[in-house]
């Protein structure tokens, strides 16, 4: 069974934290003098499609440039396996993310899988 991580207010499978180290080496391998430095996890829409209640989950970087000191509230700001994610979820949707892993797959890109309730 892979690893999960997990933080307050969502859960990551190792297919997936692999996957964001992933597009963290493609920042840094496009960019060098400007590291990624923030992960943040959003929902969004793909263009053209007809839109569900809740978009799919998205998680990309900002860069060092980007993040300005004060910026953003170290409160909402959680370290997972020495990446620092924003959970940037709007707030009527965050519940779905409560009993849910952030998971990865080459044909859904990232996902929420429902985790088994006990």
């Amino acid at each position: 069974m892979s690893n999960i991580y997990r933080s307050e207010e969502f859960s990551l499978s190792q297919t997936a934290l692999d996957h964001v180290r992933y597009i963290q080496g493609r920042y840094l391998a496009h960019s060098p003098g400007n590291p990624p430095v923030l992960a943040g996890i959003c929902t969004g829409y793909p263009l053209g499609d007809a839109a569900p209640a809740m978009g799919q989950v998205i998680i990309a970087f900002w860069t060092q440039a980007e993040v300005s000191s004060g910026a953003w509230n170290e409160e909402n700001i959680v370290d997972i396996a020495g990446i620092k994610f924003l959970f940037a979820v709007l707030r009527k949707h965050r519940a779905v993310f409560l009993d849910a892993v952030i998971d990865y797959s080459p044909e859904s890109a990232f996902f929420l899988r429902k985790t088994p309730t006990v």
